[in-house]
Formats: structure tokens, sequence, C-alpha cells
């Protein structure tokens, strides 16, 4: 999904949080996600409430995933915030001071394992949030970008 200004292959999601939800929620019609018990709609309100306190901005981002893929709120939010998943193993994460770049930046990056079940989801991501740092990220994931 190459978008003008970028290279092939990498999709570019750029706007307000809500717009970029919009969009991540638009491919999510083969997403299976499972009705929500009472439990896990209940860990998905704790979440929301730290979120709101933390980052407000996910929220829209959350609400735009919903509404792009005309999504069940409960059962969506159950499924994002409390999904019960096998952890992944073998990640890493890495940082250069500014003191060791030579524009006095500093540079963050991490990777995620995923496994090949994820393969339809892969894709690399441009990322620019209004407002906020923009990353180049690959994803296995329908929501987030968890390499960077």
């Amino acid at each position: 999904m190459s978008q003008q200004g970028s290279p092939p292959g990498v999709r570019v999601l750029k706007g307000s949080y809500y717009e970029i939800g919009l969009q991540l929620g638009a491919t999510m019609s083969s997403l299976v996600i499972p009705q929500a018990s009472q439990q896990s709609a209940a860990l998905a309100a704790d979440c929301e409430a730290i979120l709101a306190e933390r980052y407000p901005a996910m929220l829209d981002k959350i609400e735009g995933m919903i509404d792009g893929g005309r999504l069940d709120k409960r059962d969506f939010k159950a499924f994002f915030y409390g999904r019960d998943a096998a952890p992944q193993i073998g990640c890493t994460n890495l940082a250069v001071l500014p003191s060791r770049t030579s524009d006095g930046s500093i540079i963050v990056g991490i990777n995620y394992d995923w496994y090949y079940y994820a393969r339809q989801w892969r894709e690399l991501r441009k990322v620019a949030p209004e407002g906020c740092l923009r990353s180049l990220r690959v994803s296995h994931h329908w929501a987030g970008s968890p390499d960077g």
C-alpha cells in the first residue's frame, strides 16, 4: 500500500489519532473477535481509565479502529486490552544516546518477535500522528506497530 512520497510497500498512517485508527480499522474486516465476557469487559474498562489518565490520545485511535472496522465496541475493547495470546520471546530494545550520534539526537529501536500465524498483518508502517514524533515501524499486528 504505497502512498505518494513513500517507498513501495510502506503504509503511511497520518492525521489525528482518530484518523489513524480509522485507517487501521478499515483493514480489520477479517479480524475474528470473540464475544466479551463480563470479566474481560471489566478489565477493558479498567485499562481505559488508566489510558485516559496517561495517554488519552490512544483512546481516539481505538475509537477510530472501532468505527473504521464497524466493530462491536464492547467485544473489540475486551479483545484489544485483554487478548489472551501466548507471550512472545526474544525481543530486543536499544537506544543510542545523543553523546554518540553525529547530530546530538537520540535513536531508539525495538524489535518484537512474532509467530508465523500473524503473517497476514505484517507490513512496514510510517506513522505520523499530528503533533507527535513520527516513526517507521514493522508490524505483525492489526492495531499496533511494535517494531520501530
